[in-house]
């Protein structure tokens, strides 16, 4: 969704090549700023994306609104670490059920087990 260069709008993959950052970042931060019951007034508000069904656009001006929210993030590292907690604990179980389905298949390939 684009106009003219003046007003061009932003998608979100747009905005996280912009930023150097991931779509999944991206979401946990709006999620986190919604959800989440951290003091909010250390970092600055995001911006309101403009909503068209469920895809999410921004403008040039959101773009800066986005970036400083990042640099104050950087500077206040771990003001989201209760939030991100949930999140690292799923991935972290995860990957352990994988291992252990992983070392399953393995033990029993050496023992000729199907």
């Amino acid at each position: 969704m684009t106009t003219d260069n003046a007003h061009k709008i932003y998608t979100a993959k747009e905005i996280c090549k912009e930023l150097g950052i991931t779509l999944q970042t991206l979401n946990r931060w709006y999620a986190w700023e919604k959800k989440s019951t951290s003091p909010k007034n250390v970092l600055p508000k995001l911006p309101q994306p403009i909503m068209e069904g469920v895809r999410r656009y921004w403008s040039k001006r959101d773009i800066q609104d986005i970036k400083n929210f990042q640099i104050a993030y950087m500077l206040n590292r771990g003001i989201m670490k209760n939030y991100n907690y949930i999140y690292w604990n799923k991935d972290l179980k995860s990957t352990q059920n994988l291992s252990k389905k992983y070392k399953k298949i393995e033990r029993n390939k050496k023992f000729g087990i199907k």
